[in-house]
C-alpha cells in the first residue's frame, strides 16, 4: 500500500495484485532488487530496482525504478538518519528563537 499511496495510483498497485507464485518467481530473479523499510513490524517504505547487464563491459548497473516512504513516517523524519533531518518546525517554518 506504500507505493499506491505515495504515487496516488491505487488502480495500478492494488486492483490486480500478482499471484504468490508470480511474486516468488520475481523475487528469485537475480536482476530484481526489492527492499522494505520497517518501523517495528509495519512497512513504511520500499524500493524496487533492476540490475541490467551491460554490453560494453562485463559489468552490471542497478537502476532504481520505484522508491516510496509512508507520508506520515516521512513527516516525522523517520525516513532519514538524524543528521539529515530538518529542524523542528511549526507548520513549514522553523521555530523562532
Amino acid at each position: 500500500m506504500v507505493f499506491a499511496d505515495a504515487f496516488e495510483d491505487h488502480e495500478t498497485h492494488l486492483s490486480r495484485k500478482p499471484s504468490d507464485p508470480y511474486l516468488s518467481s520475481l523475487l528469485s530473479k537475480r536482476h530484481f532488487v526489492s527492499l522494505v523499510a520497517l518501523s517495528g513490524s509495519v512497512v513504511v517504505g520500499g524500493l524496487v530496482a533492476y540490475m541490467l547487464e551491460k554490453y560494453e563491459q562485463e559489468r552490471s548497473e542497478v537502476y532504481l525504478y520505484d522508491l516510496a516512504v509512508d507520508k506520515e513516517f516521512l513527516m516525522e523524519g523517520g525516513a532519514l538518519p538524524p543528521h539529515l533531518r530538518m529542524p523542528q518546525t511549526i507548520g513549514n517554518r522553523p521555530k523562532a528563537s
